[in-house]
């Protein structure tokens, strides 16, 4: 009858739009999925690439470090030769080409590190202390006072003589907060602390 044959006509229409909806769908499902796939795989990628990158600094600066390591190992064990090997020539004749350098740098110190050392001195004055590897002989000591009476507004209180070995050879003088270091202990060290400094 016509009424069935509309019917089935009906139910056909609706089942090829639904199936056609379907299709869309499902398409529209996969675009998506597609899309958030591609978006966690970028991200996965840019989360790997900043692992390498980090894993890759840390590298870098684990390398520079045993660097530094190496080369503060390397410093310590030149200075320790150094130290042996200067400890079997020091004598007194270095002692006194070292003091006598000491005095040329008095001699030549700046009008601003003079000022400083002059009021250091005034009022009851200072002591110096003069520290050497081996004990100076009288003119030593007394071109080193009067080296530092030039240089002082008012003569020092009183100037201590102290003898210490480890210094190898050279001297310390210390006034006050200021101390010139001319001997060869401290050089060493300042060799071995240098690329600490650096770093």
């Amino acid at each position: 009858s016509l009424a069935a044959a509309q019917l089935k006509e009906d139910y056909e229409r609706r089942t090829a739009d639904w199936h056609a909806e379907r299709e869309r769908a499902s398409a529209g499902l996969a675009r998506e999925i597609e899309t958030e796939r591609a978006r966690r795989l970028e991200e996965l990628r840019a989360e790997l690439a900043q692992e390498r990158e980090k894993q890759g600094a840390l590298e870098r600066q684990h390398l520079r470090e045993l660097e530094r390591r190496a080369e503060r190992a390397a410093r310590e064990r030149a200075a320790a030769f150094g130290a042996r090997l200067l400890r079997r020539v020091a004598n007194p004749g270095l002692d006194a080409a070292i003091c006598a350098m000491v005095l040329e740098d008095l001699a030549r110190l700046e009008p601003a590190q003079r000022q400083g050392l002059a009021a250091a001195s005034t009022g009851d004055g200072l002591t110096v202390d003069i520290t050497s590897a081996r004990a100076l002989g009288e003119p030593q000591r007394q071109a080193l006072v009067d080296a530092l009476g030039q240089i002082l507004e008012t003569p020092p209180r009183a100037v201590d003589f102290h003898e210490d070995p480890t210094l190898i050879a050279g001297v310390a003088v210390g006034m006050g907060a200021w101390v010139l270091q001319a001997n060869l202990r401290d050089e060493l060290k300042f060799f071995t602390e240098a690329e600490r400094d650096a770093a």
